[in-house]
């Protein structure tokens, strides 16, 4: 019995080891093809990367940084959404971390656009600082006319955070039915409060998947905001949802069957 207990701490110890050395930095890239007769001619084979929950400063350090950007740059992206948690509230940043920080971000070189919505983590002061010194466009419940060639825009929405009870709902009122419509949102169980019947596509964070996942069981860890939705893709009223197994990592600094990853997307009209 004492060494049946001796090889199952042994076996746990190695599991907790290589979940925080090896599959916490280990970067996968999931592609899906997204068909919708509203997409224009324009931007027929438009090309996104998505991702999310960066928690910069946790598993993500600078050099894990610079691997994340070289990635999304080797994809030649047209458009870049990021679903929020850019930083880590729990962290406390020097000035040469936020420099950093922002030298190597900056390095995200869509073709044509990049949009950032807030997480739950990102109410700090200097996340302001941040964002307004990159090349992303914060969405915070706004909405923005992506255009390209024709005057058939792509309609972008994004909504504050759930958690800090800062999404604006009435940001949804004014539905254009002829416009592909993205939303943009960070915890996924606000969809329990969107009437999605003029969204085409939802693009969410927050949940990392469960963080660590276990095989037959999934997602072991459901934090507030994605305990009714937290895998990675839906179907909702015939709208697809995708939600980011994010990047970085939440309270406790290691994934399990879950490597972090981003998404990503190429537009197809039918």
């Amino acid at each position: 019995m004492k060494k049946l207990m001796i090889y199952f701490l042994i076996i746990v110890t190695l599991i907790i080891l290589y979940s925080a050395l090896f599959e916490s930095k280990n970067i996968v890239i999931k592609e899906y093809p997204i068909t919708n007769n509203k997409i224009s001619t324009s931007h027929h084979g438009l090309k996104i990367v998505h991702f999310s929950d960066l928690h910069f400063g946790t598993t993500i350090k600078i050099k894990q940084l610079i691997n994340i950007v070289d990635k999304i740059n080797a994809l030649n992206p047209d458009l870049v959404f990021f679903t929020g948690d850019l930083l880590d509230s729990n962290i406390e940043y020097t000035d040469v971390d936020i420099e950093e920080f922002i030298y190597e971000f900056n390095k995200i070189k869509p073709a044509l656009a990049a949009y950032i919505i807030k997480g739950n983590h990102d109410y700090e002061e200097i996340y302001n600082k941040i964002v307004d010194e990159t090349n992303f466009t914060l969405l915070n419940n706004s909405v923005d006319y992506f255009y390209l060639e024709d005057q058939n825009p792509i309609k972008i929405i994004g909504l504050g955070s759930l958690l800090k009870k800062d999404h604006d709902l009435t940001t949804l009122l004014l539905p254009e039915d002829e416009l592909y419509t993205i939303l943009l949102i960070h915890e996924p169980d606000l969809l329990k409060e969107i009437n999605l019947n003029n969204i085409d596509l939802v693009l969410a964070g927050h949940s990392h998947n469960g963080q660590v996942r276990l095989p037959y069981i999934g997602a072991i860890i459901k934090p507030e905001g994605a305990k009714q939705y937290y895998d990675e893709r839906y179907l909702i009223d015939n709208t697809p949802i995708f939600i980011s197994s994010g990047l970085g990592t939440s309270k406790i600094n290691l994934r399990l069957f879950n490597p972090p990853s981003f998404n990503f997307y190429r537009l197809y009209n039918h």
